[in-house]
């Protein structure tokens, strides 16, 4: 297997952002931007007093970018200060031009008319608009340009925790609209098994979802809401926590003990997903880049870690794995 190095300069220093707060959302959107979430109170499962700044970056002018598909200059925002009244923040999109969704990865259920709703979204002015359930042990939260809100689920999502015992998770994977219906459950069809714990999410479109799940480790490609393919993955994956698709190519991050290093790999026909290389990051001092946040959307890695965040695509990889 060729191995190899891509170094990396930082979209931006982010610790002056962070001061004393923790970064507790760190999610790509649908138009290319990172969307992340300074909490000013470290949170866990616990319902907590939160408040904190939602922070936006992305390509500083349109249609500015390298042929690596990689945004020349960048551009930094800021939304309102959120004060969230004991609701962790673990996951943050645009559900519109001028909405945001946030989204909680647990929910209690404490009975049928106490039920804690677990996305909340707000305004540009970050009012809040509006409450909806979205289920217990999240892991992961995409949203579509058209406002198709797609959920994936650990295993205590999928078999329940928290007063659940019909978790509305227990699929793996599930769509709603933009009010909170449910549109999709997964279910597998011949040759897939049930989703035990969805480890990694990739919504690229509107019509275009791939998914990573653990029973069998298999990546899954749906189509307008149909499985439209599936590939059978090699160990040294097993257990990656994100991935980026572009034209056949798959770019995985890590695996169960491989957790700084990206493995490039490509779809082949005979349904199974080949290793082309093993990749490990750079930064321009030639230090390990020892990623502690991952978000993948389309092509597209971003990537905390230390004090910087970094971004990078599959065709970045590409070319300087042609070129080793």
């Amino acid at each position: 297997m060729k191995k190899f190095t891509l170094q990396l300069n930082p979209v931006i220093n982010f610790q002056p952002y962070i001061l004393q707060g923790h970064l507790t959302a760190f999610n790509a959107g649908h138009n290319g931007r990172l969307y992340a979430f300074v909490a000013n109170k470290q949170h866990g499962y616990s319902n907590t007093v939160t408040s904190g700044v939602v922070s936006i970056i992305s390509a500083n002018k349109e249609n500015m970018y390298n042929k690596l598909h990689a945004p020349i200059s960048w551009r930094f925002d800021f939304y309102n200060s959120v004060i969230a009244d004991g609701f962790n923040i673990h996951n943050v999109q645009p559900l519109s031009d001028n909405e945001l969704l946030l989204a909680c990865a647990r929910s209690h259920f404490k009975g049928p008319d106490d039920i804690e709703k677990n996305g909340r979204i707000y305004g540009s002015d970050m009012e809040l608009k509006n409450e909806i359930l979205l289920g217990d042990g999240i892991m992961d939260v995409q949203v579509t340009k058209s406002g198709t809100i797609w959920t994936s689920y650990t295993d205590e999502g999928v078999f329940g925790n928290f007063g659940w015992n019909q978790p509305i998770g227990e699929s793996g994977l599930v769509a709603w609209d933009r009010y909170g219906k449910k549109i999709f459950e997964y279910s597998p069809t011949s040759g897939l098994d049930d989703i035990i714990d969805c480890y990694a999410l990739n919504v690229k479109s509107d019509n275009d979802v791939y998914f990573f799940y653990y029973t069998d480790f298999f990546l899954v490609h749906l189509r307008a809401f149909k499985v439209h393919a599936f590939w059978e993955t090699p160990e040294p994956v097993h257990g990656s926590h994100a991935f980026a698709v572009s034209k056949g190519m798959v770019l995985f991050a890590g695996g169960y003990d491989e957790r700084n290093k990206f493995f490039l790999t490509k779809m082949t026909s005979n349904s199974m997903i080949e290793i082309l290389a093993e990749l490990q990051l750079a930064d321009m001092l030639e230090e390990q880049i020892q990623p502690q946040l991952i978000s993948a959307r389309g092509n597209v890695f971003w990537l905390y870690s230390g004090k910087n965040i970094y971004h990078f695509t599959v065709e970045a990889v590409l070319e300087k794995y042609q070129k080793s």
